[in-house]
């Protein structure tokens, strides 16, 4: 007979991928400056950020972030997003030696179906700077990633 995992342990659940968006506090614009999208990029991406979940794709955009998230084990997908704006919003702040709001409140996801195409679904977020006319071509982009690269 095995025992049970103790009660503080978190369940093991299987993965699931989202698209998540976060938009910048009060609609403004503030990743179309370039060395607070950097420093976003940097700090939000880091491994410490995510944890055991990982970010499979992701770019940001002068008033959002989009990615594309494996929930891990250890965290839910709230948790994880709420670290990922409480570490890129404290490192802004030290940046530009600033206070205040950086990203709303909440934040939209949408599971992916388990037929849907990971890397569509990557293809498609990346491309947003594209599809929103900032560049002619991904690669003049320089805040967006994806681990199939």
């Amino acid at each position: 007979m095995q025992a049970a995992a103790p009660s503080h342990l978190p369940q093991t659940v299987p993965s699931r991928i989202h698209v998540v968006t976060v938009q910048a506090a009060h609609r403004q614009t503030p990743f179309g400056d370039f060395d607070v999208a950097r420093c976003v990029a940097e700090v939000g991406t880091s491994r410490a950020v995510w944890r055991d979940g990982r970010l499979l794709a992701w770019v940001l955009m002068p008033d959002h972030w989009l990615g594309l998230v494996e929930v891990g084990a250890l965290d839910s997908l709230a948790t994880a997003v709420a670290r990922m704006k409480m570490r890129t919003t404290r490192a802004v702040h030290r940046q530009q030696a600033a206070t205040g709001k950086l990203w709303d409140g909440a934040f939209e996801e949408r599971a992916l179906a388990a037929d849907e195409d990971v890397t569509q679904a990557a293809r498609g977020l990346v491309a947003r700077p594209l599809r929103a006319g900032l560049v002619r071509k991904i690669g003049d982009y320089p805040f967006w990633d994806a681990v199939w690269i």
